[in-house]
């Protein structure tokens, strides 16, 4: 990724998309340098409108025979438009039929946050016993796209205490514990720092 970055200009990304939708010898290993360079965020937004101009082609290699051209394809469409091509990802990994494919399909899906059909369909999955690793895999990654399309709920709010009160906290950093609550204008020390409190 670091040597191709200085080279992913508008111009060669778009000649590097060009070339792996019309050239099918050559775009598995394309695919794989452009989902590594999506990864910065001047290249996703020139793949992401590339991927616009020629989503046909991105739809035709997401189905292709070669599957880890399908990995990759999931993978770059993850990173680059996962909303955008939501309904296709979900047909793809529906279809799917290699084990090792489906954990990056499912990676993609977990990034559409503004598809409001992705969550409730992967909570329709119903994955195999985990017997080998790709199962394994499919598990943690259906686990991490429920996880990460979960609606984020109302934290509350600390209320501050009327009275003084006196009391005794038990917490994994207590310098920051006592940083945090200096900050909401207790009074505040740490008792015994080798056992934070």
């Amino acid at each position: 990724k670091e040597a191709l970055l200085p080279q992913a200009t508008t111009t060669a990304l778009s000649s590097a998309v060009l070339h792996m939708v019309h050239n099918k010898d050559d775009a598995r290993a394309i695919s794989r340098s452009l989902s590594d360079l999506a990864a910065e965020k001047t290249c996703k937004t020139t793949l992401k409108r590339q991927s616009a101009i020629h989503r046909e082609g991105f739809l035709a290699l997401l189905s292709a025979p070669d599957a880890k051209l399908r990995k990759n394809m999931a993978e770059l469409l993850g990173k680059i438009d996962p909303d955008g091509f939501s309904d296709a990802l979900m047909q793809a990994f529906m279809q799917e039929e290699i084990d090792f494919v489906k954990p990056s399909i499912l990676w993609a899906l977990g990034n559409a946050e503004n598809s409001h059909k992705v969550r409730p369909c992967l909570q329709t999955i119903t994955l195999p016993e985990a017997k080998d690793k790709n199962i394994a895999s499919q598990h943690a990654a259906l686990q991490k796209a429920i996880a990460h399309l979960q609606p984020n709920k109302d934290i509350a709010i600390p209320q501050r205490l009327e009275a003084p009160e006196d009391f005794i906290l038990s917490c994994p950093n207590a310098t920051i514990s006592v940083q945090e609550l200096q900050s909401l204008g207790y009074a505040c020390e740490i008792v015994d720092k080798g056992s934070n409190i």
